[in-house]
């Protein structure tokens, strides 16, 4: 996804890239999106549920929801895959990688790209005054804007529109991931491109076969996609979080916000001191854990005002 400068930043990436900027995991990103059709007004969430059926690949949205159309919960099953489709799309052959040629346009998507680096905006820092590179582009705060202008407006085919809808729920969630918004730049990790958003931050995790700390992120909401599970957790996470108010719907600063975690994130070896890889304590896990599930409350119910006020 991101090119590597030395050969030995090569190696680590290749070990790590199944892991590489994807955010939250499917369950991370279903809880995310649960929050945020729980958070809809009634009418919204009809146009919501409508607007999807336009998507091009609906098809195999209703297909993962896994229940019938006469189900209850079908219309939030099929938002919460939806917030997992960019990631989907990663294995597609229908789809062409980031500076490949651009693959056969199929009716109703705008373009067949996967748009890996949509995926994040890895703002720099360092602690031991290595020099820093800027964050690429495009990446998520180049789209985010463009992606909620299309929403509602009635100058974007409807298929267009739904396309842009499953982009905003997945990368609303993927800027709330801290790790999405860093990049540390040390004398072990220096540029183009620091950690890579902690997928070069080497630990060892209890209990788990997990050894970067940018998976332990995309973890932290769990790894069971169950829809009643996933449901249940959104629940549990709205009430141990109040609403904000007024809502936050600039995308920058989310990602901001998340740049700001840093601290808590970086906290395992906040001088990039430490011998690698770090062991992850049940302090750093509990505190870790509670900051992401914040970060799922807020992520999750400033789409819905997004969609609140665009789909009125």
């Amino acid at each position: 996804m991101r090119k590597l400068s030395t050969a030995l930043m090569l190696t680590a990436a290749l070990l790590f890239a199944p892991q590489t900027a994807q955010a939250w995991n499917g369950a991370g990103h279903m809880t995310v999106a649960r929050i945020a059709y729980a958070s809809l007004d009634n009418n919204t969430r009809t146009r919501v549920n409508a607007l999807l059926r336009q998507h091009a690949d609906f098809a195999r949205l209703r297909r993962l929801a896994g229940v019938p159309q006469s189900h209850p919960d079908f219309g939030l099953r099929v938002f919460m895959q939806a917030a997992t489709w960019p990631d989907l799309i990663r294995s597609d052959s229908r789809f062409n990688k980031d500076g490949e040629p651009a693959a056969p346009l199929l009716p109703g998507y705008p373009d067949m790209g996967k748009h890996t680096n949509w995926h994040f905006i890895d703002h720099p820092f360092s602690p031991d005054g290595t020099a820093t590179a800027p964050a690429p582009t495009p990446n998520a705060i180049t789209e985010l804007p463009r992606l909620i202008a299309e929403i509602g407006n009635p100058a974007v085919p409807r298929n267009f529109q739904a396309y842009d809808l499953v982009w905003l729920l997945h990368l609303a969630g993927d800027v709330h991931q801290p790790l999405h918004a860093t990049a540390r730049f040390t004398a072990r990790t220096g540029p183009p491109e620091g950690d890579r958003g902690g997928n070069l931050f080497r630990i060892t995790v209890p209990g788990s076969s997990t050894n970067n700390l940018h998976s332990f992120w995309d973890a932290l909401l769990g790894t069971n996609t169950s829809a009643p599970v996933v449901k249940t957790q959104g629940t549990q996470i709205m009430n141990a979080f109040p609403a904000e108010s007024p809502f936050n719907t600039d995308p920058e600063s989310w990602a901001e916000e998340s740049f700001a975690a840093r601290e808590t994130v970086y906290s395992l070896d906040p001088d990039a001191t430490r011998p690698q890889p770090v062991r992850v304590t049940q302090a750093y896990r509990n505190a870790a854990r509670r900051l992401a599930r914040e970060r799922a409350a807020l992520g999750g119910r400033r789409i819905a005002a997004i969609l609140n006020e665009r789909l009125p």
